[in-house]
């Protein structure tokens, strides 16, 4: 491991410390709670030598559970050691997580350093491909009954706040866009799958339709699944897809997978000089390059 390819816990922990420390008290939140009792269920996860990489860091083994697998790619664990709850994920190999540039997550994660929306890392491993994080509760959509589903709508704030500082957030390298559309028309091309061809061919002309605003730092996977609940505080989680982009989908994002008003969406600092039947149709189109984003992955997966 070299100090260049890891983030260490001394470079992201006290920020949050310092902010956690008015509101964090003996007793853990519902939904931290929550979160541990439905970790403890689940299956525990062994043979992989980077878990002993991962014990020699915190100077203890943990036993670790099988939270779920991104897309069936990354394994994302829960354990519990001295220091608290934590996560780790595995990183899968470059086939298996297309699209996922690490180094530019690594780069991402130093830029958002301090933001009260960002993981909490403790040790991001870039050659050796884990990143170990706190615990920061259940996801947005594992909130199913009446009351968490009430509390999560007063996050709506918080999230367009979260957005709007990353439309400010513009020191970070360029997500390269034509090379990943360039994938997806060799692997398709080269199994004849002239369908999807088709669709990615559509999809290129509806990037380039968006305004080309100034490019700034964009999630590009901003559903549910990837935010939780921390304390009050909202955390968006997994930011392997992201770098400097086109806003305009994460904005629809909001609205796809938020259920955002869309006046709310025109407040953001990237809307201000748009009209709102032009922020309207935006989104719209904005959302269709998402829908086929997502579906050219999930065929190129299956391929």
């Amino acid at each position: 491991m070299t100090d260049k390819d890891s983030l260490p816990i001394s470079m992201h922990r006290q920020p949050r410390e310092i902010e956690k420390e008015a509101t964090r008290g003996k007793q853990e939140t519902r939904g931290k709670n929550e979160a541990q009792e439905k970790a403890e269920s689940f299956p525990v996860f062994q043979g992989d030598s980077r878990l002993d990489q991962v014990a020699d860091y915190l100077g203890e083994s943990v036993q670790w559970r099988l939270l779920h697998s991104q897309g069936d790619a990354n394994p994302v664990l829960w354990g519990s050691c001295r220091n608290g709850s934590l996560v780790l994920r595995l990183n899968a190999d470059a086939e298996s997580a297309f699209g996922a540039n690490r180094k530019m997550e690594q780069i991402v994660l130093q830029a958002i350093m301090g933001y009260a929306w960002s993981p909490n890392i403790l040790r991001y491993e870039l050659e050796e491909g884990w990143c170990l994080m706190e615990h920061h509760g259940l996801s947005l959509d594992q909130f199913c009954d009446h009351e968490s589903t009430e509390n999560v709508m007063q996050y709506r704030q918080q999230l367009l706040a979260a957005v709007n500082d990353m439309q400010q957030i513009q020191d970070i390298p360029e997500f390269d866009y034509a090379s990943l559309f360039r994938y997806y028309r060799q692997r398709f091309q080269n199994q004849q799958d002239h369908r999807h061809v088709m669709q990615l061919e559509e999809l290129i002309d509806d990037s380039y339709s968006l305004p080309q605003e100034p490019l700034c730092l964009v999630h590009h996977d901003l559903h549910q699944g990837n935010f939780c609940l921390d304390q009050g505080q909202l955390v968006i989680l997994d930011w392997e897809y992201a770098g400097r982009g086109n806003p305009w989908l994460d904005m629809a994002a909001l609205v796809q997978f938020h259920q955002m008003p869309i006046e709310d969406v025109g407040s953001l600092f990237v809307c201000r000089k748009y009209s709102m039947a032009s922020i309207k149709h935006n989104l719209a189109l904005a959302t269709k390059v998402n829908v086929s984003l997502e579906a050219l992955w999930i065929a190129a997966r299956k391929k």
